[in-house]
């Protein structure tokens, strides 16, 4: 039961991360660092889009795997936990590559969750 609690909440945290990406890269590219994101060093003043990291709830640290493009950018996120989720379907539709994931790994939370051509 606890388990399906994280789980739950790292869909919710992924989420988080997920409009976080999508808002940075504004159809360009995304950050170098997931502290960009908390604070925007493109922008004059404070630009946050998202308010901070958060712990992964099935690790309990702020350490998350990154999902980067050619150039080093971030484009995804996931979760470092071991184990197989037990989640397996009924995902939102664009993540839909999380179905039957063999690991917590594999749920990638990003601009282009589940996309070939990016790197872990």
């Amino acid at each position: 039961m606890a388990r399906r609690d994280a789980e739950r909440h790292l869909l919710a945290i992924g989420a988080e991360f997920e409009r976080a990406l999508v808002s940075y890269a504004g159809g360009a590219r995304g950050p170098r660092t997931l502290d960009e994101l908390v604070r925007d060093p493109r922008m004059p003043g404070t630009r946050r889009h998202l308010r901070q990291i958060y712990a992964d709830p099935l690790t309990g640290r702020p350490d998350w795997g990154l999902v980067t493009d050619p150039q080093g950018f971030i484009v995804g996120v996931y979760s470092l936990a071991e184990g197989r989720p037990i989640q397996r379907s009924a995902f939102e539709a664009h993540w839909g590559h999380m179905e039957e994931a063999d690991s917590y790994r594999d749920w990638v939370f990003g601009v282009r969750a589940g996309a070939g051509g990016v790197r872990r």
